[in-house]
């Protein structure tokens, strides 16, 4: 437990002290923003580790916060002036829900089916918003759920709830951090131009590489067999996290908008930092709990 928490900290630490002598040294509007996007990143760092230690009903208070946050950025992206009589709902709906074992079962079938209708159907375009808001809203629901359903992961093994959670926000933040990296190095072929064009496919394949190199890595250092495994781990969220994000730049293209809100300075609206988690989240739970090697990465974990 005290490793993961180690290696969080190091890690914004570094990215940090990397931010802020490139500013000093070359001060530009990217850099200016980098230094915001890291402040951010420490405030939502500390918000989330406390979060996580206050236990399932904290975490389902903040799900829902999120998902409410969420709506109310997709309202607003919609042209939709009043909004309470979707946020009461939606807010009520999301809390309550969280409970059912049915919706954590059911949440993979729900976000990949929605994803592939607003990937593959051109209709969405013109789909009118009081059908697509909902879709949008179930969207949220049905996935970002799943990360209290962590509690019921935790129930059938030694990992516990906290533990969990703070695994998969640091595998999430890894791989945004290295394709963002690997992008900016490398990215010469756009992944898809249209949807979201500084996406490159260097910087999603170096992401996915590096994502699992890095659970590899963990793996080897404890000495834990089949570590092809956790290879594989770090691939499926890399690309759940990459599908996530290219989904709500779909929506954000539709909408004119670069950014889904101005809530969180240096990255822009919630929509904008739970992109990856929504189909990641699910994605994770699934592979977790079906992970051969339960017991080895609870030892890691502690």
């Amino acid at each position: 437990m005290t490793e993961t928490i180690f290696y969080v900290f190091a890690a914004t630490t570094i990215g940090t002290i990397a931010v802020e002598l490139r500013h000093r040294l070359n001060s530009t509007s990217e850099t200016l923003k980098n230094r915001l996007r890291v402040r951010s990143w420490w405030v939502m760092i500390l918000i989330c580790l406390i979060t996580f230690y206050s236990g399932p009903f904290a975490v389902q208070f903040f799900t829902t916060s999120l998902i409410t946050w969420g709506t109310y950025e997709i309202l607003s992206a919609e042209s939709i002036s009043k909004k309470l009589p979707w946020l009461i709902p939606t807010s009520l709906v999301a809390f309550y829900l969280q409970d059912l074992i049915v919706l954590k079962v059911l949440s993979l079938p729900i976000v990949a089916g929605l994803s592939l209708l607003f990937f593959f159907s051109s209709r969405i375009t013109y789909m009118n918003k009081t059908a697509r808001i909902p879709l949008l809203v179930l969207y949220l629901v049905s996935s970002l759920s799943t990360l209290s359903g962590f509690n019921l992961i935790s129930l059938m093994g030694p990992i516990g709830f906290t533990d969990l959670l703070i695994l998969f926000f640091l595998i999430v933040g890894l791989n945004d951090v290295f394709q963002y990296v690997s992008g900016k190095t490398f990215g010469k072929k756009k992944l898809a131009p249209i949807i979201s064009p500084a996406k490159t496919i260097e910087g999603a394949l170096g992401g996915m590489l590096l994502t699992s190199i890095s659970v590899f890595s963990f793996a080897l250092i404890n000495q834990f067999e089949n570590l092809f495994s956790f290879a594989l781990l770090g691939a499926f969220i890399s690309l759940a996290g990459i599908a996530g994000d290219l989904h709500f730049s779909f929506f954000k293209r539709l909408w004119g908008l670069k950014n889904s809100g101005s809530g969180i300075p240096g990255h822009g609206g919630i929509l904008d930092r739970v992109d990856s988690l929504a189909l990641a989240s699910p994605v994770f739970v699934i592979l977790v709990t079906l992970h051969g090697e339960y017991i080895e990465l609870a030892n890691w974990i502690f």
